[in-house]
């Protein structure tokens, strides 16, 4: 059994998204551009391309996640293994993940919910339409039909006045 322990280190990545470039700070920031940071970037794409997550989608993941790094209070302590850090960095990340992709799913079916009620109203306002159309033929057939009724009785009326 190995008593090897991997030496933690810590790099803070600054991002500036202005001008597209980020520097890393840190001992050893050579070890963290080869092997760490395509690790984050990998485990990113793959978990949140297939969901077609939006970059905003992304930007408030990453929000979440650096503010609950900010707000932690326990440091992890320096017999820890680096992979253990590594590991527990993904955990808090595929949480915060997992919070963005409900927080899409709600999203989704707000948007399904709102698209079934507008098909709802709009199939309910052709069906008053169509009835109104109905009602409006009926109307002119009954005025048709009662203005024939009105000249017939004229004709009887103008008759019975003609014959003394």
């Amino acid at each position: 059994m190995s008593n090897y322990h991997h030496r933690i280190t810590q790099n803070t990545l600054n991002l500036y998204h202005t001008k597209s470039s980020c520097l890393i700070n840190g001992k050893n920031a050579q070890k963290f551009t080869d092997v760490h940071l395509p690790v984050m970037l990998k485990n990113i794409e793959d978990m949140l391309l297939p969901e077609q997550i939006t970059p905003a989608d992304i930007n408030n993941s990453s929000k979440q996640l650096l503010m609950s790094v900010n707000n932690k209070t326990a440091k992890p302590s320096s017999d820890h293994h680096e992979s253990d850090v590594h590991d527990n960095e993904l955990r808090k990340l595929n949480e915060t993940i997992q919070v963005v992709r409900k927080e899409k799913q709600i999203r989704h079916s707000i948007q399904s919910q709102e698209s079934d009620i507008k098909g709802i109203l709009t199939d309910f306002m052709k069906s008053v339409s169509e009835q109104i159309l109905e009602l409006k033929y009926e109307l002119k057939e009954h005025v048709k039909k009662t203005s024939a009724q009105m000249e017939e009785l004229k004709d009887i009326t103008c008759g019975l006045k003609k014959t003394p």
